[in-house]
Formats: structure tokens, C-alpha cells, sequence
């Protein structure tokens, strides 16, 4: 059976009774250090999705080639949180016409546009959290301007609960001044705080990696 990794063959030998999970483990132990298998392709066909979950666990049996690609997680992550950052953005910029929907009384569509600045921020939640998981650390633990992220996370909780108070409320002033003034600030903060933890991940593949807790988004002031 012919493996092969970031298009090199290897000598690795592969059983038919090896499953493809097992395969990937091994390398993992012994030729990845840093570095994660991003793709797989099974006899010329990529896995994708369920149909990757299902052969993981399956003996390989008369497969003929196996082709894998890897990246560094550490750039992995770093480009994931700099994606994030980017949709940020863009919830940002949506939510002036949010609040025109208000300042209208068309609470409907302005309900749309927050609906929208909450699935961001869930994404958000989700990305740090697998992003952590890919490290081996919590990235909440890290600083940005001199603050652990898990505090930034804090107070963006405290203003969720803010902006929920002022729409049961049927507040069309406050919801208006939140959603025109605070939610496009917001955004761009955590645009700022998201960048800097990714240029801090991406530096850790050239540095010697500092005790958690200690590991600063960016060069103290």
C-alpha cells in the first residue's frame, strides 16, 4: 500500500487491517510534531465530512494509495482567528442599518441584523474554543492589552445581557444608541483582540513558548 505525506512517499508500513485512524496516529507520534492532517485522499477520492468520519474507524483493506495533507496547527489556528476577525468586520458595518430599522419601528428587520451580530459572536465563542483544543491551551488565558481574553469575553457577555434587557424591554432609545454606537465598537475590539492573539499564535511556530498565562497577544507596552 503506497502512503504518501505532503506529496512524499514514506516507508511507513501499512496493514489492510490497519484502520485509516490508526494510520494517522502513528504519523502523528513519530513525523507530524506540530502538524495536523488536513486531508485525505483514499485511491485518487478526498474524504470529506461524514464520509472521512466513517473510514477513519474502518480497516483500510484493499486500498491502494492513501495520500495526506498536512499544515501546522499553529498556523492553522493563526488563519482561523484572523477569519473571524474579518466577519467581525462585516457584522460591525451592518449594525448602523440595524438600528435605522429601529429608529423606524420595523423592530422585525432590526431583530435580523442582531440576530445576525449574535451568531457572530457564537461563532466567535466556538472558534476559541476549538482553536484551544487544537493547541492543547486556553487561549482565553492569554492577554491582550494586559487583560486575560477570558475578561474581554466577560464584559461581551455583560453587554449581550444589556442589549437582551433593552429589546424585552421594547427600550427603542437604547436599543438604538447600543446597536448604532456600542455593537460597531464592540466589533472592531474584538476584530483588534482576535488579530493580535492570531499574529501571537502564528509567532509561537519561531519561539520558545512561555508559561500559560504569561503569553501576551502582543509586545507589552
Amino acid at each position: 500500500m503506497i502512503l504518501t505525506l505532503d506529496g512524499e512517499r514514506l516507508d511507513e508500513p501499512v496493514s489492510a487491517q490497519d484502520t485509516l485512524q490508526a494510520v494517522i496516529d502513528r504519523l502523528q507520534q513519530h513525523r507530524l510534531g506540530d502538524r495536523l492532517v488536513v486531508s485525505v485522499v483514499c485511491d485518487g477520492t478526498p474524504l470529506l465530512d461524514e464520509e472521512l468520519s466513517r473510514k477513519l474507524a474502518q480497516p483500510l483493506g484493499e486500498t491502494g494509495q492513501i495520500d495526506l495533507t498536512s499544515a501546522d496547527r499553529y498556523e492553522l489556528v493563526a488563519s482561523a482567528l484572523r477569519e473571524m476577525a474579518a466577519q467581525l468586520a462585516v457584522v460591525g458595518t451592518q449594525q448602523a442599518e440595524a438600528a435605522g430599522h429601529i429608529q423606524d419601528g420595523k423592530i422585525a428587520e432590526a431583530m435580523t441584523g442582531f440576530t445576525t451580530f449574535l451568531d457572530a459572536w457564537q461563532m466567535c465563542q466556538r472558534a476559541l474554543l476549538e482553536c484551544s483544543n487544537l493547541l492543547g491551551e486556553d487561549l482565553t488565558a492569554r492577554r491582550c492589552d494586559s487583560v486575560p481574553v477570558r475578561e474581554h469575553l466577560d464584559n461581551l457577555a455583560d453587554k449581550l445581557r444589556e442589549l437582551r434587557d433593552a429589546f424585552e424591554a421594547r427600550d427603542a432609545v437604547l436599543l438604538s444608541d447600543l446597536i448604532q454606537y456600542e455593537l460597531p465598537q464592540t466589533c472592531q475590539s474584538w476584530q483588534t483582540i482576535l488579530n493580535q492573539l492570531a499574529d501571537a499564535v502564528a509567532a509561537d511556530t519561531a519561539a520558545p513558548v512561555p508559561a500559560e498565562g504569561d503569553r501576551p497577544c502582543r509586545v507589552a507596552e
